[in-house]
C-alpha cells in the first residue's frame, strides 16, 4: 500500500469540502451535507495536525490513524 502525505490528504479533502457545497444546489439536504463536511473538518485537523508535525520535528509521518494522536498532542502543547 502506498504511503499518502498530508500534503496529498488535504488537498482531497478540500475538493471534498467543495464538491459537498456545490452538492447542495442540487441535493437540498442540508443534513446530510453538513456531516458529510464536519466529518471532512475533522479528516483535515487531523491531516494538517500531522503536517504540523512533520514540519517542527523534521518528520516523514503518513496519514495513518496511528500518526494523528501523537501528532494532535504535539500541536496541542503549543495552545
Amino acid at each position: 500500500m502506498s504511503r499518502i502525505k498530508p500534503e496529498q490528504e488535504i488537498k482531497y479533502i478540500c475538493n471534498v469540502i467543495d464538491k459537498n457545497i456545490d452538492a447542495h444546489k442540487i441535493l437540498k439536504d442540508r443534513g446530510l451535507l453538513s456531516e458529510n463536511i464536519l466529518a471532512q473538518l475533522r479528516n483535515l485537523t487531523e491531516d494538517v495536525a500531522i503536517l504540523i508535525n512533520n514540519i517542527e520535528n523534521s518528520l516523514s509521518l503518513d496519514i495513518h490513524y496511528n500518526n494523528v494522536d501523537s501528532s494532535i498532542k504535539y500541536v496541542s502543547s503549543y495552545i
